[in-house]
């Protein structure tokens, strides 16, 4: 999956393997151009996962790590979400 905005700043790429019926893992990849003329563009990897519960809960964590021009303070990120659907 490729994604990106329609102003061309961020673009997402990611991969999801399932492993198992209820367990799903993964690569991602984002780029982010520049905003102003002095501003600077980043590149960051990361790993993902998704389980399933069940048709209606689901639980999404990712671990994502800079590769270029990032700053001091946005080296690392990470996220953990519950998902409901219906």
């Amino acid at each position: 999956l490729v994604l990106g905005d329609p102003e061309g700043h961020l673009v997402l790429s990611t991969y999801l393997y399932k492993i198992t019926n209820k367990l799903g893992l993964g690569v991602e990849l984002f780029a982010n151009t520049h905003d102003t003329v002095t501003d600077h563009g980043s590149t960051a990897a990361g790993i993902a996962a998704l389980y399933d519960f069940d048709d209606t809960w689901h639980l999404i964590g990712s671990v994502n790590t800079s590769i270029a021009g990032t700053r001091e303070n946005d080296r690392l990120s990470y996220n953990l979400a519950l998902k409901w659907t219906r």
